[in-house]
Formats: structure tokens, sequence, C-alpha cells
């Protein structure tokens, strides 16, 4: 190379070339935000501003609310209003906005769309009074975004939204601990748990709710992702004595043994069938009798022992389902277990009576299974879906939200996910949180984005993966909630967890750390 090239390379092509690399890194760097610049960011934006579709503006208060220029009120199907909400940097973000129920009216729901995807809802309050709700930590893309409230049940007015951005409440979510609560816990559990600390923040467990590996569901899967997922989701509901009395077997015991034996993780809710009290009528038959409506059961007058007869009946039932995990738990088979499931909603009987007699059932089967039947094997899942019903650490080891999102929403629910992490803080806890039932699979680079990291999703049966044929299930998977393209992107992402990615966790190590 003769001096003439060499010192073109070193006097104009290297510059250029470093020049292009600070432009790059400074652009770069615009786009990403400093930590914690604009932490109190937040900005206001008025419904009547806003595109309105068959809603109409209010210029004078004529229901009396101190206020005008308010929007409503929803009463077609198509009923809407867009805010177009400018923001400095892709990040997560806090929608609060002011709405009241129309006159006259009890309280209301409506959905929040983000650039036309559903990501929660509203709630108005009863008393004709504008109040703020919020949906908190989602995502929005730098620049402008649409944010949309659509009519579900309508009748409502809409006065501001405000964007803030929110907390940084990720830092916190992982800082989470192995230890078990039971201090006999066995070593598989042990194990087990300290599979799911490790991956943490990291992966996720892909889950899916059937009967055994030969149920249509599973079947329904594997046909088109050519993998099982890592957890299997079963049912000890059929086991319920005031369902074997009209003539149920439950079978999900043998199931799990068959998962665990080709390296799966075995997970059990139980929809227990009330003691006693069933209606047992045309609208509400006997094995329905889990639910609120399907039972006349009173678990607070059985919890005060007001009603002997129906504690005596609380414990044998316990007893029954106890000696159904006995059967586990000599295999050395390890169980998350998640019982009296979405409590605080009120719809199943254990959460009909409120929190008191809820948090005394859990501690009275905790306390039953664990000392007097000596089950060391499980791994206690609360899903209580609210922190007023939290029961406190020395009874929880892991915390799980159920959500069903709109068909074909892939949504992260980061929304979900950080309100169980910021009630958490507030109890001074912190547990890995899973979304323990859904109907759409959230999309794990979503999850990643927004810092959401669920340490495993559980989807539902039936519809939510199956297709029907003259009105029975079939084993052909339903693209209905969850595309096929979709659930092979995740079942192929290194960052979901299905049964061929599962280490042999009766050798997964516990090293002296644990419980630490």
């Amino acid at each position: 190379m003769n001096m003439k090239k060499v010192l073109f390379i070193f006097t104009i092509i290297v510059p250029v070339f470093i020049l292009t690399l600070l432009l790059l890194y400074c652009n770069n760097a615009k786009e990403k935000q400093p930590e914690n610049e604009i932490i109190n960011y937040q900005k206001i934006y008025y419904a009547k501003d806003a595109g309105l579709k068959d809603v109409m503006v209010y210029h004078i208060d004529q229901f009396l609310f101190g206020r005008n220029n308010y929007v409503g009120n929803f009463s077609k199907d198509e009923s809407a209003v867009t805010f177009l909400v400018d923001v400095p940097y892709a990040n997560n973000y806090d929608i609060v906005i002011s709405t009241a129920a129309t006159y006259g009216r009890s309280h209301k729901i409506n959905y929040v769309l983000v650039n036309g995807q559903q990501i929660g809802e509203i709630k108005t309050l009863e008393n004709n009074v504008f109040a703020e709700s919020d949906i908190k930590y989602i995502y929005l893309e730098k620049g402008i975004n649409e944010i949309t409230i659509k009519k579900s049940w309508g009748w409502i007015y809409v006065d501001y939204l405000y964007i803030r951005q929110s907390k940084n409440l990720h830092i916190y979510a992982n800082n989470v601990s192995a230890r078990l609560i039971n201090p006999n816990a066995d070593d598989s559990a042990k194990r087990l748990m300290k599979y799911i600390v490790d991956i943490y923040g990291k992966q996720t467990l892909s889950g899916q709710s059937g009967g055994g590996v030969n149920s249509n569901e599973f079947k329904a899967v594997f046909s088109v992702t050519g993998k099982y997922p890592a957890i299997m989701m079963l049912d000890m509901m059929d086991y319920s004595p005031t369902r074997v009395i009209f003539g149920t077997r439950g079978t999900a015991v043998e199931e799990a043994i068959e998962w665990h034996n080709m390296g799966g993780i075995v997970k059990f809710l139980w929809h227990w069938n009330a003691p006693k009290d069933l209606i047992n009528n045309e609208e509400n038959r006997w094995w329905s009798g889990f639910y609120t409506r399907a039972t006349t059961f009173d678990l607070a007058k059985a919890m005060n022992k007001e009603d002997m007869e129906g504690y005596n009946l609380l414990l044998h039932d316990i007893d029954v389902i106890a000696e159904q995990l006995k059967r586990l738990h000599v295999m050395d088979i390890p169980v998350l277990w998640r019982p009296l499931h979405e409590a605080s909603g009120g719809w199943f009987w254990w959460g009909a009576s409120g929190a008191e007699p809820y948090n005394k059932l859990w501690i009275l089967m905790y306390e039953r299974l664990t000392f007097h039947h000596g089950l060391n094997n499980l791994i206690w899942i609360w899903n209580g879906e609210d922190k007023g019903w939290f029961l406190g650490e020395e009874y929880i080891e892991l915390v799980g939200g159920d959500f069903y999102a709109p068909a074909r929403n892939y949504h992260s629910q980061s929304a979900k996910f950080f309100e169980v992490v910021e009630y958490l803080l507030e109890l001074g806890t912190m547990k890995p949180i899973g979304l323990t039932e859904c109907g759409p699979v959230p999309d794990i680079n979503a999850m990643v984005r927004d810092n959401a990291m669920w340490f495993m999703f559980a989807v539902w049966n039936s519809d939510f993966v199956l297709k029907r044929n003259n009105g029975e299930y079939t084993s052909e998977y339903s693209e209905e909630y969850t595309e096929i393209s979709h659930l092979k992107m995740m079942y192929n992402d290194k960052r979901v967890i299905t049964l061929n990615d599962l280490p042999d966790l009766k050798k997964y190590p516990l090293d002296v750390i644990y419980g630490k």
C-alpha cells in the first residue's frame, strides 16, 4: 500500500468512521431515557378535545357534577373517545382517567385500548361523582399513541385523561427467596422452588390445563407445536365428597403421576364443591357446587363454629383431598398447590363471606395438610386476587394472578403483574408471580419489554385451545384465542420453557445458600 493511500485512510476515512459512530451513539442516547430523568413526567388531555365517536359533549353541567365540557354517554356499541397521547420516551406509563356513571346509574365498567389493543378496564363509582381510576405500567411507544375508551357496559361520562410515568417497580420484582414456608419440606419441593427462583425474571414456564397428556388439549397443543408445555394444570374437583356421591371418579392423580414420569411439573387447583347445602336445581346443578350461586353454605358460620357440622365437613373434605395428595407425596412428586383461588371475586363460596373467614380457611387447610397429614411436597400458590385478602408471607410461597384477555390479545398483562408487585411491596414481602390462568398466550417479547416476566403462564382448557364438532370438543387446535403462528413462536423461544427444556428436577442442585 503506497503512502497516499495510507494518508487518505487516516485523514479521511477513519475520522468519518469515528464521526458516524459518534452520531449513532448520540441518536441512540436520545432514544434511551436517562435513568430517573423524567420520573415525575405527566400530561393531561381533555375528552372534549379528543376524537369522539357516537358520544356528545356536555358543555353545561346539567347533571350537577360540578364541572362541564365532559363527554358521554356511551349508549351505542361503537361509542368511543380516542386521545392522541404524546410521550417523550418509550417506557411504561400509568393511564389515569376521570369518569362518572351517567346520572342515576350504578357503577359501570368499560374498555381501555392502547394503539388498538385492549389493555384493561376502568370502573366508575356508584355515587354519581367524577373519580379517577388508573391502569398502571402500560408500555407506550415514543411519540404519539392512541388511547381509546370504548363501550363495554357504556353509560359513562369522561372528563379527562392524564399520563404519568410509572414507578420503576421492576427493580424490586425479582428480589425473591427460594425458602419454603414448611420447615420439613421435601428436597423435591425445594428443588422445584429453587428452579423457579433461578429462572424468575429471565424465563417463563409454559403451562396448559387439561385432563392428562392424552387429553384433547395436550394433543391439540402438541399437534401444532411438536412440543408439550412444562406445566400440566390439573383439578382435584372430582374427588370432592359432594361430587363423589353423585358418581364422579377422579383420575387427576393418575394423570399427574404419568406427567411427572415424563419429566413435567404438576400443578393442582381445587374446584371444591361445597361440603354441604348444595341447591341442586335446574339452574344450579350439583356439579356447579363450587359456585356461590349453587350453594347456601355459609363459610363464616362454619369458621366461627356457629355451624359445627359445616366446620367438621370442611375438615373431612380437606382430609379426603389429603389422601390423594399423599399418593403423590409417597412418590416424591412435588406439587404446585393453588387452592381457594380467585377468592376476592366472590363467585366461589370460599370467597363469598369475605376475607376474614377465607383467611381462616386457608390457615386451617395449610396446617391440616402440613402438620396433621405431613404433606411436605406442596408449594403453596396464593391466588386471592386482592391485597386485602393477603394473609401473610408465612402461609404463601408463590403468588398467582388470573387474567383472560380478549381473543388474540397477546399483551404482557403488565398492569396485572405490577399491581401484584406494588401491593406485595406495601405488605413488606416479595414472591415470584405467575399468570396462573389465562386465555390467549401473552407475548414473551412484550413480557421482556414491559419487565413483566411471569414465572409461568397456564392456558385454560376447552374453547381456549379446542375446536368443536357438533357441540363436542375435538383434539383439533382452535385459533380463536391464540393463533398457531403465535403459539409456535412462543414454544420455540428459548425464554419460554417447555417440557423438552426442563432440567432433571430430581437432580436440580440445592447449593449451600438454599433458603436464604
